[in-house]
């Protein structure tokens, strides 16, 4: 059996997890919404999920997929989600 949306293990807080990332969970459930929209309204500003407890920030990355400056690398800021949080996000 494939996993649709890829689990790895990752470090959240202190602790090593199982985690998804935040843009391959939006990519997976076909969102209307864009992704920095999406997920602040459904992660960043809940009161229910906790940073570094149920989701990290990562680092800038570059997306050739998401250019729009035509330089083929526009930078956007990922986030990894506990597989509890992506679940509940999924919802």
């Amino acid at each position: 059996m494939n996993n649709i949306i890829p689990v790895s293990r990752q470090v959240v807080g202190k602790d090593e997890i199982n985690a998804v990332s935040a843009h391959d969970l939006w990519t997976g459930l076909d969102s209307r919404k864009d992704f920095s929209s999406w997920i602040k309204a459904r992660v960043l500003s809940s009161n229910f999920y906790r940073e570094n407890v149920d989701w990290t920030r990562l680092p800038q990355k570059g997306d050739p997929q998401r250019s729009t400056s035509g330089a083929g690398m526009d930078k956007f800021t990922d986030y990894i989600l506990s597989l509890d949080t992506a679940k509940k996000v999924a919802e």
